[in-house]
Order: structure tokens, then sequence, then C-alpha cells
């Protein structure tokens, strides 16, 4: 289970696998259990990132955090 944390500052998360695309308006990250997770606002920056123990800080003004899968939907529902 990962911990996601949003302050004035930025935002940091555990259980980062892969930071997948990054600009200063937007970062894309893959989590070790396969789920995405994607920062969008502003200033973006990425202050630290190791990749053994899966933490990530990014500092800037968050204005949004969204959650994803790669699971297929529909397959979901056709179990």
């Amino acid at each position: 289970m990962h911990q996601l944390c949003v302050n004035e500052q930025g935002v940091s998360v555990t259980e980062a696998e892969e930071v997948l695309s990054f600009n200063e308006k937007e970062v894309k990250v893959r989590l070790k259990n396969g789920k995405k997770i994607v920062v969008t606002g502003e200033g973006f920056k990425i202050s630290s990132f190791n990749k053994q123990n899966g933490g990530l800080t990014v500092s800037g003004k968050v204005s949004a955090i969204k959650y994803s899968s790669d699971e297929n939907v529909l397959k979901r529902i056709f179990k």
C-alpha cells in the first residue's frame, strides 16, 4: 500500500516504481501495484526519486491528482 502526501510545497509518494513522464505541469507515476497516479499543477520539479525504496518527492503547486490502472474495464465486467 502506498502513501501520498500533498502540502504547500508539493507532493510525496511512496511505492513509486517508475516516473512515466514529467514536465512542469504534469507528472505521471507508476506504482509498484501497477496503478498509475497523474498529478497536475504548475511549477513541478522532481526533488528526489529513489527507485530502491519507491520514494518520490515533487515540488510545485498541485491542482489535481488522478488514479488509474492499465486494467481493461471490459475484461473486468465480463469475467
